[in-house]
C-alpha cells in the first residue's frame, strides 16, 4: 500500500511539474523589438511624414513588420520615426533593436545581418531597390551602366555637377567617388526639392518614380541596385541569437510582394 501511495505521489508531482512548466513559458513575456524607419515618407516602402506611425496604409514594409509581430509570439515590435542618420546612429549605440538597410563593412562595424560565407545572405534580404539618376533638363550627365560622363556640350568646362541626396545614404560614396560634388539634406524630399527648385543638377531615386516635373529627366539605367535587410543592433542580437535568427526566418516565409503590390500604385522618391 505504501508503494503504490509514493507510486502515485510521484506520478501526481511530475503531471504537477509538467504543468507548471508550460505555464512558465506561456506566461514568458515577449521580447520588446524596437524599430525605427525615417520621418519621411519613402513610397511603397512606408507612408506619411513626422513621428506618426499612420493607423491606416503606413506602407507595404510597416505592414510587413506588424504581420511578424501578430505571428511571432516570441517578440512585440514597437515602431519609431526619426532622421535616418539618426537611427542608425541609435542601432549603434543599442538604442534602438532594428532598421532596415543595406549591408556595407562601416555598418557591420554596429550591426548584425544574415550572412553566409562572410557575405550578406541575400535569401533574407527584405527587398531589392534600384536606384537611377534624376537631373535637370538638358542633361549634362551622361550615365552608361559603368562611368559618369560629365563633358556634355551644355557643360563644357567639365565642372562638378552638384547633387543632392539625404544624409547617411550609402550610395554618397559611391557617387563621390565618380566625381559629383555632393550636398546633403535632411531627407530625400528635401533633396528632390533643391533639384525641382533648380537650386541643384542632380539627385537620385527609386527607378519606378515618376512623380517629376517636366524639367527633370531621369536616367533608366539604374545607377545602383541593392538590397535591403533587417540589421540588428549588436546589443539585441547578442542577447537574442536564436531569436534574431528565427525573426529573419520568419520574415523569409511572408509572401512580401502581397504587400508591395497593395502600395503598386504609389510612387517612391529616395533610397537608403
Amino acid at each position: 500500500m505504501s508503494s503504490e501511495l509514493n507510486t502515485i505521489q510521484w506520478l501526481v508531482f511530475f503531471l504537477l511539474l509538467v504543468l507548471t512548466t508550460r505555464v512558465a513559458a506561456q506566461t514568458v513575456s515577449p521580447k520588446l523589438l524596437t524599430y525605427c524607419y525615417e520621418t519621411t515618407e519613402l513610397l511603397p516602402h512606408f507612408t506619411g511624414n513626422g513621428a506618426d506611425v499612420p493607423k491606416n496604409n503606413p506602407g507595404a514594409a510597416i505592414e510587413i513588420l506588424q504581420n511578424l509581430d501578430a505571428n511571432l509570439a516570441e517578440i512585440t515590435i514597437n515602431f519609431v520615426r526619426k532622421p535616418w542618420l539618426r537611427c542608425l546612429r541609435e542601432l549603434e549605440s543599442g538604442k534602438v533593436s532594428a532598421v532596415i538597410g543595406s549591408y556595407s563593412q562601416a555598418r557591420a562595424k554596429f550591426a548584425m545581418f544574415p550572412i553566409l560565407n562572410n557575405k550578406p545572405d541575400n535569401r533574407f534580404a527584405f527587398s531589392q531597390t534600384k536606384s537611377c539618376l534624376l537631373q535637370q533638363k538638358p542633361a549634362v550627365i551622361a550615365w552608361d551602366g559603368k562611368n559618369f560622363d560629365f563633358s556634355n556640350k551644355d557643360n563644357a568646362k567639365g565642372k562638378k555637377a552638384t547633387i543632392a541626396l539625404p544624409r547617411g545614404y550609402k550610395i554618397i560614396d559611391t557617387l563621390q567617388k565618380f566625381g559629383f560634388n555632393v550636398y546633403t539634406t535632411h531627407s530625400a524630399s528635401n533633396a528632390h526639392e533643391l533639384l525641382f527648385k533648380n537650386r541643384v543638377i542632380a539627385s537620385v531615386s527609386l527607378c519606378n518614380f515618376n512623380d517629376y516635373p517636366d524639367h527633370i529627366v531621369k536616367n533608366p539605367i539604374p545607377i545602383r541596385t541593392h538590397y535591403g535587410y533587417l540589421m540588428f543592433s549588436k546589443d539585441f542580437y547578442s542577447q537574442t541569437p536564436s531569436l534574431s535568427k528565427k525573426i529573419w526566418q520568419a520574415l523569409k516565409d511572408i509572401d512580401k510582394n502581397y504587400y508591395y503590390r497593395k502600395y503598386k500604385d504609389y510612387s517612391s522618391i529616395a533610397n537608403n
